[in-house]
């Protein structure tokens, strides 16, 4: 398909001589003697080039560029201008207009050509290159450092974004969100390349962000990790979770202990621990079989979450029928009581156990531990302090509470 050029010259003579040379040439060629024509025409229409005179009546070449580069959909055409003057100081101003190109009259037709030639070429690979962009999945955009009087970088102004890119962010990103303004300060001061994970909280997505300098700017590309990230964390959630009753693990626990043995430690606050299990339970297995064994944990668990309320707090399997739970900045009045309030959610099921030498329903024994951690204690002494105290709980005939004493 045939370059589509627009001509705008007041002179009758040139837009003749311009209208054969270009038509010769396989062009598309549109003239108008009037700049507000032009624009009218060009408005409905893009071209692939200009080529624009400067003095003209009602509105010189300068007012015709300018009005050009001041729409979004417009701007982007080349516009060679074509004048008799050959001062440097209005070539000056044509560039600075936005021309592209500026070629003195009288001209040669091989200058002329050439020219266009030359600035269709690079018009031809802006569009193969934005094709390639556009086509690509991935967000690429560019930006580039705006700088105070004292050279520091002030903002960054976006010079190109991909669909990609305006999909997901719009068509003036922020930058100072989420440190990303002090990494990209980094990027183009420093030359270091940026590659980091990054948490849109506003739109909830995840994106893995790559930067490296260019000139005094960056390059960027971005891509939207979301679908893999959320699996990584649904992944990492089922690695810290019980598969049967669907709470905290041990594994999970133990580092959760940590962590609050260390928060006590500094702040010099008491640290609960409960460890309990289900009384007989390997008699209620044998008789009513796995599967409702199963289900009486699950029962359990759920009653007991009920009463496991505050945030903080952790409830977590420990093992088959033991489970466990941390109460941080808990003393011991409080500790029992919640001690207390899970024995009677047990209680509350009325699950039968046929099978208990003691008990007509399924009982929880539970052994409580409570100490403030100091540098020369463990976590691992407050735990056997549990442990000890539920095996009390057991010798003295289960189905109740024990406190370690030391």
């Amino acid at each position: 398909m045939a370059e589509d050029i627009v001509l705008i010259d007041d002179n009758p003579h040139n837009l003749h001589l311009l209208i054969n040379i270009l038509k010769e040439q396989g062009y598309l060629v549109r003239p108008f003697t009037s700049g507000r024509q032009a624009l009218n025409a060009i408005g409905k229409e893009k071209p692939d080039l200009i080529l624009l005179d400067i003095r003209m009546p009602e509105m010189d070449g300068y007012e015709v560029c300018l009005a050009l580069k001041s729409q979004e959909n417009l701007k982007q055409i080349p516009v060679l201008f074509i004048s008799a003057m050959h001062d440097t100081e209005e070539k000056v101003k044509a560039l600075k207009a936005g021309a592209v190109d500026y070629i003195t009259k009288p001209f040669q037709e091989a200058e002329v050509l050439a020219r266009i030639e030359s600035q269709l070429t690079i018009l031809k690979q802006r569009r193969q290159l934005e094709s390639i962009l556009n086509s690509s999945q991935d967000g690429i955009a560019a930006c580039e450092a705006l700088r105070d009087e004292n050279g520091q970088i002030k903002e960054f102004k976006w010079v190109l974004l991909n669909a990609s890119a305006e999909k997901q962010f719009g068509k003036n990103p922020e930058i100072q969100a989420d440190g990303l303004f002090e990494d990209f300060v980094t990027v183009v001061e420093k030359g270091e390349v940026l590659d980091k994970e990054l948490f849109l909280e506003q739109k909830q997505i995840w994106l893995h962000l790559s930067a490296v300098k260019l000139d005094d700017g960056l390059a960027v590309t971005f891509r939207d990790t979301t679908e893999r990230k959320n699996l990584e964390i649904k992944l990492a959630q089922q690695a810290q979770m019980d598969g049967l009753t669907d709470i905290a693990n041990r594994r999970f626990f133990d580092q959760i202990l940590q962590k609050e043995w260390q928060r006590c430690l500094r702040n010099g606050m008491p640290l609960a621990l409960i460890l309990c299990d289900l009384d007989y339970f390997k008699h209620y297995n044998d008789h009513f079989g796995h599967l409702q064994g199963d289900d009486c944990l699950i029962q359990v668990t759920q009653a007991l979450k009920k009463v496991i309320k505050r945030p903080g707090d952790i409830l977590a399997r420990y093992g088959g029928e033991e489970f466990v739970v941390l109460l941080p900045e808990t003393p011991l009045q409080g500790a029992y009581q919640v001690a207390q309030a899970m024995a009677e959610a047990v209680h509350q099921l009325a699950l039968p156990h046929p099978e208990s030498p003691k008990h007509k329903y399924v009982a929880l024994s539970l052994g409580l531990a409570v100490g403030i951690p100091r540098s020369e204690k463990t976590k691992e002494q407050l735990l056997n302090a549990a442990d000890k105290a539920l095996y009390q709980a057991k010798d003295r005939g289960r189905n109740q509470i024990c406190v370690f004493e030391d």
